[in-house]
């Protein structure tokens, strides 16, 4: 399988192997790493896209900064393979920010899998009441399911982590790339299985109070609420070969280019500075519970996703292709 290689210098490569031409009895081949860039211009110019599921290599002390810089070449395809505006982010990871980042000592991208009790909840009347969730009353399945996914994780240094009231991590979902474009990149090759089914919650879902793993187990580690209270079996495993676009792009870039711009991202993080600057200002609790006129105001963002749908619609009609509704999946689907 060929792997791409993220660089130091910028230059995204692809290995090749082949057999070396002379007569041997051991059957000697040999590696090498082709820019994809010459790739494409010597015998195929589709490579890149074709590599969306190879595996990758990160150069030891590789920056979040090298990643762009790979990945620059292709910055218009990126912005449909990643749902995010990749050639502004690529601007603003090259320009200078003033304070670069100095209390995370790296990224990195991990491979996480869940066990659950599929959830069912017995509900009569609508889902929303008086502006509070209705979820009902939860029920049997007798169901598991398996989610998995790569994850990236700011880790923040360990000098610094009082000031995170100890936690090991950090968000930067609203940080520019340039604040932070310097810290180095890794994929860790362990990996975490969590079974849920420990938590108390899973019993009513799944009949029993037994979770799948054993608590007594040498390889399990019990993850516990600060109360104490256990919701999950932790178990280290050996995580898949990390992929282009399951690891790099889903695990990472989605994360990074979440609100799709580094413009929306602003204006995002403004629109929650503004909310909670309006709830510190309020005197009262009550207020928040106060009726009001509509509890659910359209904002900018529904209307533009009203007017999206409206253009969809039209240009469908318009092609005489038929636009329907999902229809209705039932519990045993």
């Amino acid at each position: 399988m060929n792997t791409l290689h993220f660089c130091r210098d910028g230059i995204l490569r692809r290995t090749i192997t082949t057999r070396l031409p002379e007569v041997t009895d051991d059957y000697r081949f040999e590696t090498r790493l082709i820019p994809v860039q010459a790739w494409e211009a010597s015998t195929d110019p589709d490579v890149f896209l074709k590599s969306l599921h190879d595996g990758i290599v990160f150069e030891d002390g590789l920056t979040v900064g090298e990643v762009f810089e790979n990945l620059a070449p292709w910055a218009e395809t990126m912005r449909g393979v990643a749902c995010m505006d990749f050639p502004a982010f690529l601007e603003e990871m090259r320009s200078t920010h003033d304070n670069p980042m100095q209390d995370v000592d790296k990224i990195t991208i991990s491979f996480d899998a869940e066990i659950s009790a599929v959830p069912r909840y017995e509900r009569e009347g609508p889902i929303f009441e008086d502006r509070k969730m209705n979820l009902g009353t939860a029920a049997f399945t007798g169901r598991i399911s398996l989610d998995q996914g790569w994850n990236m994780t700011a880790r923040v240094k360990e000098e610094y982590r009082a000031e995170y009231d100890g936690a090991e991590s950090v968000s930067l979902s609203f940080c520019p790339l340039s604040e932070w474009k310097h810290l180095p990149i890794c994929i860790d090759k362990a990996g975490n299985l969590r079974d849920e089914t420990a938590n108390k919650r899973a019993s009513v879902h799944l009949g029993t109070e037994q979770p799948l793993t054993a608590a007594d187990h040498k390889n399990v580690k019990l993850t516990a609420s600060p109360e104490g209270v256990v919701f999950g079996h932790d178990i280290v495993i050996d995580a898949p070969e990390p992929t282009f676009f399951h690891a790099l792009i889903r695990g990472f870039l989605w994360d990074v280019g979440f609100h799709y711009s580094p413009v929306h991202r602003d204006e995002t993080r403004d629109s929650i500075m503004a909310s909670v600057d309006e709830i510190n200002a309020m005197e009262s609790l009550e207020e928040l519970d106060a009726p009001k006129g509509n509890a659910y105001e359209i904002d900018g963002e529904d209307r533009a996703e009203i007017a999206l749908m409206g253009k969809l619609v039209a240009k469908a009609s318009e092609m005489g292709l038929a636009v329907s509704k999902p229809k209705p999946q039932g519990d045993d689907a």
